[in-house]
């Protein structure tokens, strides 16, 4: 059959099916002659839902020929034998589609086929490839049942929550064994990662961070270690002046595994393209021996950067110690103190506290002052500043925010491990803006009897 004749063929069956329906939305809008253009428009997107179904489900009968001749067992080679044929349907993002394929069975290896299936990759299940990557999208913005709500609204595919749940787990969990198999093959067995085919926008210094929150398990809270790899770029704001923003993060999460999440944090700078031994990396952190830890082991040309704000809180910390929360005393004590660390004087910061440590009053002085001293080379904040570095880690704040607590956190939910990690793994893909190619790393097995 050559392409003009399926063209026609195609077209006279989609016509078939529109005709109808154009034939309803005449009448719906004559019925309803006071129906706004918004009502309009969601009773013709309504009847235009599953106009190409039978049109992909005729492309696979027509396909099916060739497949099935040219099938071999793909564990021996030999011919399989043709054990009769069997009717499958899916639920598509174009509507349920419907076809015939023929069943294959290996003798040898004992094993059974569908070539059609095989040939088209067809996911396991009731719900096509492109419905299961549309609602574990959604599953990584929102809770199931609104997930599922959405995707019906919106493609008009109706999925439970539980089937939501189960298919965003699922193609998580397959995301987070390629991930340990990505970290396995760097570290156990001293390979390479393939770089991002599109990887995201470059230009300007590397940075990287960590930090963690917290997740609720079913048997209570437990930490989640986040890493966030950007780029640190110098930009001029619409005043003119210039300002240093950390642009293109990706994220990496593990649940209860600092050490985990740094080797994830060096995998993806590789992914990325960052070279481990040339290229300098902005470290920030908040102060936890762990975090410089991890820092030191990953990124040998790097800067570590104790984050500003950090700094600053446990300033607040001393000031409203000694002379009372939000008072005028401890706001100037503070004040002071900031602008040593901003000048880059943080060993002035630590002599004050000395000198309080002394006095009755400075048992707060006395508790930051190991802080202080174990972090004062990473305070030389004139010198970062002057170089346009981050001072701040909010992009891995943020992170926490976004990832785990703005999804994770919300009323009535209790995780297990294994389905808290997969969706934080497609949440941070999403938020990566790297959908697309995490997902290619989700793959169901094929359908196979």
């Amino acid at each position: 059959m050559s392409r003009q004749t399926r063209e026609a063929l195609l077209l006279d069956l989609i016509i078939g099916e529109l005709g109808p329906r154009v034939k309803e939305l005449a009448a719906y809008a004559e019925a309803h002659t006071e129906a706004s253009f918004t009502q309009l428009e969601e009773e013709a997107l309504r009847l235009s839902r599953g106009l190409l179904a039978s049109a992909v489900a005729k492309l696979l009968e027509w396909r099916r020929g060739d497949a099935e001749n040219a099938f071999r067992c793909p564990q021996c080679g030999a011919r399989p034998t043709n054990k009769g044929g069997q009717e499958r349907h899916q639920e598509t993002m174009v509507g349920r589609v419907h076809w015939w394929r023929s069943y294959y069975y290996c003798g040898s290896c004992r094993k059974g086929y569908y070539p059609l299936d095989e040939a088209w990759g067809m996911a396991a299940g009731q719900f096509s490839e492109g419905v299961q990557k549309e609602v574990s999208r959604l599953a990584a913005c929102m809770p199931f049942g609104p997930a599922a709500e959405e995707l019906e609204r919106l493609a008009g595919v109706s999925i439970s929550s539980r089937e939501t749940g189960r298919v965003a787990e699922r193609r998580g969990t397959a995301l987070e064994e390629s991930l340990s198999s990505e970290v396995e093959q760097v570290f156990a067995q001293g390979g390479q990662v393939a770089p991002y085919p599109d990887p995201p926008a470059e230009g300007g210094t590397w940075g990287a961070a960590l930090d963690a929150g917290k997740v609720p398990l079913r048997d209570g809270w437990h930490d989640v270690d986040v890493g966030v790899m950007f780029r640190s770029c110098v930009r001029q704001n619409k005043a003119g002046e210039q300002q240093v923003r950390c642009e293109a993060p990706s994220y990496v999460t593990k649940i209860t595994s600092m050490e985990e999440a740094g080797r994830r944090l060096y995998v993806e700078g590789c992914k990325r393209g960052w070279d481990a031994s040339q290229e300098r990396v902005i470290c920030l952190g908040d102060g936890a021996a762990v975090n410089w830890k991890q820092f030191a082991t990953h990124f040998p040309q790097r800067v570590e950067i104790l984050d500003w704000y950090h700094a600053l809180e446990h300033l607040w910390t001393v000031g409203h110690a000694l002379y009372g929360e939000g008072s005028a005393e401890a706001t100037a004590w503070v004040k002071a103190q900031e602008n040593a660390l901003w000048d880059g004087r943080p060993y002035q910061v630590v002599q004050v506290l000395r000198t309080l440590a002394e006095e009755a009053k400075g048992q707060a002085a006395a508790e930051e002052i190991h802080y202080f001293e174990t972090n004062r080379a990473r305070m030389s904040y004139d010198r970062y500043r002057a170089a346009g570095y981050p001072i701040g880690s909010g992009s891995a704040e943020s992170a926490c925010k976004r990832i785990v607590g703005a999804r994770m956190k919300q009323a009535g939910m209790r995780w297990s491990k294994a389905g808290a990690q997969a969706i934080l793994n497609l949440r941070a893909a999403l938020l990566s803006g790297l959908w697309d190619e995490a997902w290619t790393h989700t793959a169901s097995p094929r359908y196979l009897a």
